[in-house]
């Protein structure tokens, strides 16, 4: 227990024996309730912690960094400014403040002004109640909901970005723009659903039947056939049922019969034809073919070639054109739900039925008799049922229910209801809807009981839709989005700098899911000794035995190229277009990795001399140490500089190098507080020894991504609780999902506190 502003002793720690009972390890307790007594250690409290170590610096009028701390701050002073001590205790838990040169506090000091921040902070998280689906989310959900692998949000607006992820509530908006777009989805979809089954004509020239080795066109529409052969064509039918062909040609005749023409279907011969109409007579032929939903092959064969020099006498077939003329009434067959109309008798009771199951799925709970009866009157205001399908599916798309993840009721955060934990437990591990056993699981309630959660998280993350945690959640927070727009020149990725790249982000993203699918412990992010690569990665990495566009799994065979800091994804996001850049790549590692980001920089800050002399004459290390000559940089880049220099032996694109130019490469650092490491390896020894701050980093960064919503200095401790958890797992990935989604971050509307 911790009391802040009180007088606050702790026994000292002992082991002895008072009568039946041991006394073992150190108590806290209020020193009121004992009494004084001079052999009891009595620590300062939180607040004193702060006024002694921070205030000589941060209490001065122009404090360090800008950040001013008060004296004797109250709790109501730190609840009122959580983004100030938010970072102070960021700080301060990391170890990175006070500086070097400074005095320093104990581990109990330490400790208990950590405690001391992280209670008074601990107040109510902000709520997001209502939250849009981003477009992979969209995608993903209309797939799984019809079937229909469309991808039409590729086309709406791009989603803002908030604490790094695309999915963050506060800036999912939605513009007149993008609900147009929604409407325009969902009608596109809608149709897809309930096709249109009235028969239609479509007629397709002769020209356009392939077949280049037996036939040219013949005018701008016709196709004449000099020998036997087949001219293909693919037709897509929305729906599937009988359609009539109907097939215009005429010939050249010659010898003692006329030209042979045959129909096929998806390579099966259907109906052979005489053709016996000379030159622009031409002749109608036709046959009825039962054709399926999706892609048909068409096919017109010329079967009867003749030829006579001496008799000047040549057999030739012309096509003009086939028309097809379909579903023909009474066959069509669309397929799915809403294959075919109800008969006569139960059309309501099945129009209901069917609408409610779907508006059910796509809601994610079940419909309300209101909300039934009125899609039920909208689909009965259509004469045709096809068309009222069409409008109820329409409108179920677009509301409100379907393009948000409601979570209802206002007020104080309060415990998910099992459809809403349903969603917000398929939209984190699949970014996609509830299947049919996570939907019966919130149905009966059985959700709700940890051990059925554990069972649900289990299966979810073991199914092939958990990859979204790869392509979405480690695709962000690694950046590797950012490196799809990132070429580098070709002086130094080769002439095919855009394959390469998608390589490099194939390579992470595998070796992502590949820790997330065997539930490998986290930490390999660091140190994993495996990998993915195809031809073009083996060639940069120096791999001759891995050819092919395939990508294999592979051992690492050198230690400098463990974990992701040894893949090119991240040394080529993390380097300029012709050059490393230890800056960038210290700041990943202490942003991306750590979550101890260094302020921005101050305004007016230069840029590095690039210029080629300069570059010619000068290391990268030497530039670097100039540009810190300015105070106002020194303080940054001490840190993001000494991290980046030990990765200097990796190339603008990740390829292993002993030189920069001329100049050898020094991949040596040391760190503010005295800290020594040399090349890849001592920086993956120097994270793998802070591997706490990499848990609890990783923690906040996949609850931001679970909860749609940015961290708070009120969730601290939490996230600290879930790494030290998984900690006793030596870090698997499950054991973070299973913390988290158990915690009342996941669990109370908006991702409430404990």
């Amino acid at each position: 227990m911790f009391v802040d502003n009180s007088t606050v002793v702790r026994i000292k720690t002992v082991s002895r024996s008072i009568g039946p009972l041991m006394l073992v390890g150190a108590l806290w307790i209020p020193g009121s309730l004992l009494g004084s007594t001079a052999s009891f250690q009595a620590p300062v409290s939180g607040g004193q912690v702060m006024n002694q170590y921070c205030s000589p610096c941060h209490g001065k009028a122009l404090a360090p960094a800008n950040v001013a701390l008060p004296l004797n701050p109250t709790v109501a002073q730190i609840r009122a400014n959580p983004t100030l001590y938010g970072r102070a205790l960021r700080a301060v838990q990391s170890g990175h403040m006070p500086p070097k040169g400074a005095k320093q506090p104990t581990p109990a000091e330490r400790s208990a002004l950590v405690r001391f921040l992280e209670s008074s902070l601990s107040a109510e998280a902000p709520r997001v109640t209502m939250r849009r689906l981003n477009r992979a989310e969209y995608n993903n959900t209309i797939r799984d909901l019809t079937g229909l692998d469309l991808k039409l949000a590729d086309d709406f607006p791009a989603d803002d970005v908030g604490y790094g992820f695309d999915q963050n509530g506060d800036v999912l908006t939605l513009s007149p723009l993008l609900m147009e777009k929604y409407i325009d989805a969902a009608i596109t979809i809608s149709s897809r659903l309930v096709p249109d089954t009235s028969e239609k004509e479509f007629v397709h020239a002769g020209v356009e039947f392939d077949s280049k080795t037996s036939s040219s066109p013949l005018g701008s529409d016709s196709r004449m056939f000099y020998k036997n052969g087949v001219g293909e064509l693919m037709v897509q039918t929305l729906v599937g049922g009988d359609y009539r062909l109907e097939l215009t040609a005429d010939g050249d005749q010659a010898g003692d019969e006329p030209c042979r023409m045959s129909c096929w279907l998806n390579g099966e011969k259907i109906k052979t034809f005489d053709i016996s109409a000379t030159r622009d007579q031409r002749m109608v032929v036709s046959v009825v073919v039962r054709m399926g939903k999706g892609p048909n092959v068409l096919g017109v064969s010329f079967d009867n070639d003749f030829f006579s020099p001496g008799a000047k006498a040549d057999r030739n077939l012309v096509l003009h054109q086939v028309k097809i003329v379909g579903p023909l009434r009474g066959t069509a067959s669309a397929g799915g739900a809403f294959a075919q109309r109800p008969d006569a008798g139960n059309v309501r009771a099945i129009t209901r039925r069917t609408i409610e199951q779907f508006a059910a799925k796509a809601w994610r709970r079940p419909v309300t008799a209101d909300q039934l009866d009125a899609l039920e009157a909208q689909a009965r205001k259509f004469t045709e049922w096809e068309d009222g399908m069409r409008a109820a599916i329409a409108s179920v798309l677009s509301s409100p229910r379907f393009l948000f993840r409601i979570e209802q009721g206002t007020g104080a955060s309060r415990p998910l209801d099992a459809y809403e934990l349903a969603s917000r437990l398929s939209y984190f591990l699949w970014a996609s809807m509830p299947d049919d056993t996570l939907y019966a699981r919130a149905a009966d309630g059985s959700l709700l009981q940890p051990e059925e959660l554990d069972r649900q998280v289990a299966r979810m993350i073991l199914d092939p839709k958990s990859r979204s945690l790869s392509t979405e959640f480690a695709g962000q927070w690694l950046q590797l989005r950012k490196l799809q727009s990132h070429v580098p020149d070709k002086s130094v990725a080769g002439p095919a700098p855009q394959s390469l790249v998608k390589s490099m982000i194939e390579e992470t993203t595998r070796f992502f899911d590949y820790i997330v699918r065997n539930d490998r412990p986290v930490t390999e992010i660091l140190d994993g000794q495996v990998t993915f690569v195809n031809g073009e990665l083996g060639q940069l990495y120096g791999m001759p035995d891995v050819t092919g566009t395939s990508f294999r799994r592979v051992s690492v065979s050198s230690a400098d190229r463990r974990g992701i800091l040894g893949q090119a994804s991240i040394l080529t996001l993390t380097s300029n277009p012709t050059r490393t850049s230890p800056v960038k790549r210290g700041k990943f590692v202490l942003e991306n990795l750590l979550g101890t980001p260094p302020p921005p920089p101050p305004p007016g800050v230069g840029v590095l001399n690039d210029a080629p002399a300069v570059v010619a004459a000068t290391s990268i290390r030497d530039r670097l140490a100039a540009h810190r000559s300015n105070p106002a940089c020194a303080n940054c880049h001490k840190q993001m500089d000494a991290i980046g220099f030990s990765l200097e032996n990796f190339d603008p694109v990740g390829r292993w190098r002993t030189v920069d130019g001329k100049f050898a490469i020094d991949a040596s650092g040391k760190l503010d507080d005295g800290t020594e490491f040399l090349g890849p390896q001592g920086l993956r020894k120097l994270l793998m020894d802070r591997v706490d701050l990499f848990a609890t980093n990783f923690t906040e960064r996949l609850a931001t991504y679970a909860l749609g919503r940015g961290p708070t200095p009120a969730d601290l401790a939490e996230h600290r609780r879930i790494a030290a958890a998984a900690a006793k797992s030596q870090y698997r990935f499950s054991s973070f999902v299973q913390e988290l989604v158990k915690s009342p971050l996941f669990l109370k509307t908006g991702g409430g506190n404990p």
